[in-house]
């Protein structure tokens, strides 16, 4: 992106569609459960193993959106490389996983994302999975879930990317300040304050 030098995408091209076909042949209707989930989100109590469970963001929202970014991202692979017939079926693949994502993780009626959470929302908005005019209630719906936690964050490593980005991208990027510089846990300036030098695991 940064040099125009598409060699590196020739060189691991296979590799992603690979991984791709990977995630294909684990799917149900298009929906895909296999990770670790929203690792790891502010949770009360010591066990990791017991909590990790109660992730908010359910774990097949989290990892079918994943697949359909990779998928996407192999479908502007193959047009740069020139890989038209791949590019046509990765096409037709992206927008069959986005339809699964609507399907069975939104609920338009109630303006609602699987989870109801801070990171499910923002991953609908995120990864493109809303129409034009579902975007507004979607922001709107995320800005509650922060305010629903006093203005604190509440998601994991894997909500973080969507959920700042999002905050950015639709002007709440005051919102976005305060959850990582709430003097109180959960926040990043939490962590600094403990004189922590590395981002903490949980």
């Amino acid at each position: 992106m940064a040099t125009g030098d598409i060699r590196v995408l020739a060189e691991n091209y296979d590799a992603l569609l690979r991984h791709c076909a990977y995630m294909r042949a684990m799917a149900v209707d298009e929906t895909v459960k296999y990770g670790l989930g929203d690792w790891c989100a502010p949770f009360d109590g010591l066990s990791l193993y017991v909590n990790m469970t109660k992730f908010k963001c359910p774990v097949e929202v989290s990892d079918t959106a994943f697949r359909y970014a990779a998928v996407c991202a192999s479908e502007r692979w193959a047009g740069l490389l020139g890989r038209s017939q791949d590019e046509a079926c990765l096409h037709a693949e992206a927008e069959s996983i986005r339809a699964a994502f609507r399907k069975h993780f939104y609920d338009k009626q109630k303006n609602r994302v699987a989870g109801d959470c801070q990171s499910s929302t923002a991953m609908m908005l995120y990864y493109g999975f809303a129409e034009q005019d579902e975007i507004p209630g979607l922001v709107q719906r995320l800005s509650e879930l922060i305010d629903a936690q006093n203005g604190h964050l509440d998601f994991g490593v894997l909500g973080m990317k969507s959920v700042l980005n999002v905050l950015g991208q639709y002007g709440l990027v005051k919102k976005a300040l305060q959850m990582i510089g709430a003097p109180d846990y959960p926040s990043y300036r939490y962590w600094l304050d403990q004189e922590a030098t590395t981002l903490w695991e949980c």
